[in-house]
């Protein structure tokens, strides 16, 4: 997603780029759940 996003945010206008605006926003989204559960089961791992 994120090759997406460089390699066509230069030409993309109108809806073109706000669908790669969204898209990036879901990839931030998805990376800070996955972020979120790594540092929970970190934490969980730590305490026992």
């Amino acid at each position: 997603m994120t090759t997406n996003i460089v390699l066509e945010m230069a030409y993309a206008a109108g809806d073109h780029r706000q669908a790669l605006i969204a898209t990036a926003g879901v990839l931030f989204i998805f990376i800070l759940i996955i972020n979120t559960s790594f540092f929970i089961v970190k934490k969980e791992e730590k305490n026992d």
